[in-house]
């Protein structure tokens, strides 16, 4: 008899994971949609994966292991202009609900289900009009083309290191979580 079992070959997952975050109903807080849209050339030479939604669920910190760098792209209302880079870590005090989860708060789950977790940071663009119906602001338009430039740069350059040079402030000025200001809790 002649082995007819086939070879299983199983992919690991792309190297970088991106969220971009955003409600596009929310004027400014589509920008990292907008963002994402500008770069899809330089996702796929980058070999990453992208994963778009209105927030961040639970489920996605499955998503972490086999990765080499996470970036969370939002957009923020009290972001300096025109954006922040930063390294998120876990928040040990991690709350979150069905609503809102913070990419720290994200990271603090994978690490209490055991997921890996690589190196993460946020780009988060400032913005300034979030409210329903609202389309892009003007100043929010222009920080999109500078984050845009931006990013295209971090994935040119996909190390640690790399990232870790472009931090908009040095590392001791960044807070420990790095979580969306809007929607505001309740």
């Amino acid at each position: 008899m002649a082995n007819s079992a086939r070879q299983v070959t199983r992919s690991l997952p792309s190297p970088i994971l991106i969220f971009a975050l955003g409600n596009p109903a929310r004027g400014d807080d589509a920008l990292a949609l907008w963002l994402v849209k500008s770069l899809a050339r330089e996702i796929s030479q980058a070999h990453a994966q992208l994963i778009v939604n209105y927030q961040l669920q639970i489920e996605h910190a499955l998503e972490f292991a086999n990765r080499k760098l996470l970036l969370f792209i939002d957009a923020g209302d009290k972001t300096h202009a025109p954006f922040e880079f930063a390294p998120v870590v876990a928040d040990q005090a991690m709350q979150h609900s069905t609503h809102s989860l913070s990419p720290a708060a994200l990271l603090q789950v994978a690490r209490k289900i055991e997921v890996e977790m690589p190196p993460a940071f946020a780009l988060v663009v400032s913005g300034q009009s979030f409210a329903l119906g609202d389309s892009l602001s003007a100043t929010a338009v222009a920080n999109l083309t500078t984050a845009t430039d931006f990013a295209k740069r971090l994935l040119a350059q996909p190390a640690l290191g790399k990232w870790q040079q472009y931090l908009t402030h040095p590392p001791e000025e960044h807070p420990a979580t790095y979580g969306r200001t809007y929607p505001p809790p309740p």
